[in-house]
C-alpha cells in the first residue's frame, strides 16, 4: 500500500508530460522574458504611437512561441522514429565519403540560407508599408525560421559525415561548417542593410 501512494506500483501508469524539467525552466523563462517585452513594447506603442513597437511585439512572441512549441515538435519526432527523420534530412551513412558534390551541395544550401536572408531584408519593409506591422511580424518570423531550419539541417548533414573521424577532425569541421554557415547569413543580410 505504502509503494502504491509514492507512485512506485509497476500496474500504476504515470503521466509523462511534453516538458521535463529543464524544459520546463526554459519554457518558464521564455515566457517571463516575452511577457516583459510585450509590455515594454506595449508601454513604448502607447507613448510613441510607433507601428515598428507592434512588429517587434509579434516578432518575439511568434519566436517565444516557436522556442514553447519546440518540445512538442522533439517528442513528435521521437514518436514517429528517428529513421524517418533520417531518411527525410537523407542523413549520410559512415561509408559514405566527402566529395566535391557534398562540399558543394553544403554551401548551396548555406548559401540558399544568405540569399533568404537577403530576401527578409528587402522584402520586409514593402510587406510592412503594405499590409501593417502584425503581418510584416509573422511574415518576418516565417522568412527567418524557414532560413534557420534549411542552413541547420544542412549544417547537420554536413557535421554528420565527420562524425566517424577523432575528435579533432569532428571539432574543426563543426567550428569551420558554423563559420560558414553564420558568414552566408551574415554576407546575405548586410548585401542588402
Amino acid at each position: 500500500m505504502k509503494s502504491k501512494l509514492k507512485g512506485n506500483s509497476e500496474s500504476e501508469q504515470h503521466m509523462d508530460g511534453v516538458y521535463g524539467g529543464w524544459e520546463l525552466l526554459i519554457a518558464g523563462v521564455v515566457l517571463v522574458f516575452v511577457a516583459l517585452l510585450d509590455v515594454v513594447y506595449l508601454q513604448l506603442y502607447l507613448f510613441d504611437r510607433e507601428p515598428v513597437y507592434v512588429f517587434s511585439a509579434v516578432m518575439i512572441s511568434a519566436l517565444g512561441g516557436f522556442i514553447l512549441w519546440l518540445p512538442s515538435a522533439r517528442r513528435r519526432i521521437e514518436a514517429a522514429g528517428e529513421a524517418r527523420l533520417s531518411n527525410f534530412l537523407a542523413l549520410p551513412d559512415y561509408e559514405v565519403p566527402i566529395t566535391f558534390p557534398v562540399i558543394s551541395g553544403f554551401l548551396g544550401e548555406q548559401a540558399l540560407g544568405g540569399f533568404l536572408g537577403s530576401v527578409l531584408m528587402l522584402t520586409t519593409h514593402e510587406v510592412f508599408s503594405n499590409f501593417g506591422a502584425m503581418i510584416a511580424g509573422i511574415y518576418c518570423f516565417a522568412v527567418i525560421i524557414l532560413a534557420i531550419t534549411i542552413t541547420s539541417f544542412s549544417l547537420l548533414r554536413f557535421v554528420v559525415l565527420f562524425a566517424r573521424y577523432g575528435w579533432p577532425t569532428y571539432g574543426a569541421a563543426s567550428i569551420s561548417s558554423l563559420i560558414v554557415m553564420f558568414g552566408f547569413f551574415w554576407a546575405g543580410v548586410t548585401s542588402v542593410s
